[in-house]
């Protein structure tokens, strides 16, 4: 099944970079056991949009995501991403393709212990609003949300996540 969509996704990224201008970085855990891959793929006057790939270092994958939307307007582009220092997560913030909700920067992390990528947004019950995030050692994230106002003002709140208590499911 795994062979099945890694051609599914070779296909796919072959049609996109045959149309589209493309890229792809790669970002090593501290412990270089594990890397991530960013393939970005661009219409020509358009934001990219990305999939993630997570990959031991036999090149066995691990993990991955698409963030590519059909019309190139609906899709997510990596704002940053970085490891954290025990390399038991890998942390990436995005920006929307399309320009929507320019306030909010979804951040999604893979844990290595469950081997699943989780959205913290979700987890944490809140919108992130900061394209720059920080991690310290060894798995601490930090961030900030936007916080619900009733008076239509916006409140913003600092975040300070110890990752190891993502829930994988």
């Amino acid at each position: 099944m795994k062979r099945n969509l890694l051609y599914l996704l070779a296909i796919c990224c072959l049609t996109a970079a045959a149309n589209a201008k493309s890229s792809t970085q790669k970002y090593f855990s501290p412990n270089q056991k594990f890397f991530a891959m960013v393939y970005s793929t661009q219409k020509s006057g358009e934001m990219p949009e990305c999939i993630v790939s997570i990959y031991d270092t036999q090149g066995k994958l691990l993990q991955y995501k698409s963030y590519v939307s059909p019309d190139h307007e609906h899709g997510y582009s990596v704002v940053q991403l970085k490891w954290s220092a025990d390399s038991k997560f890998c942390v990436w913030s995005l920006t929307s393709s399309g320009g929507h909700s320019p306030w909010h920067f979804p951040t999604d992390c893979f844990v290595q212990k469950c081997n699943t990528i989780v959205n913290i947004d979700a987890q944490l019950n809140c919108g992130l609003t900061q394209a720059k995030f920080k991690l310290q050692s060894p798995h601490m994230f930090l961030s900030q949300c936007l916080i619900p106002n009733p008076a239509g003002e916006p409140d913003f709140a600092k975040v300070t996540l110890n990752l190891a208590d993502l829930k994988c499911h």
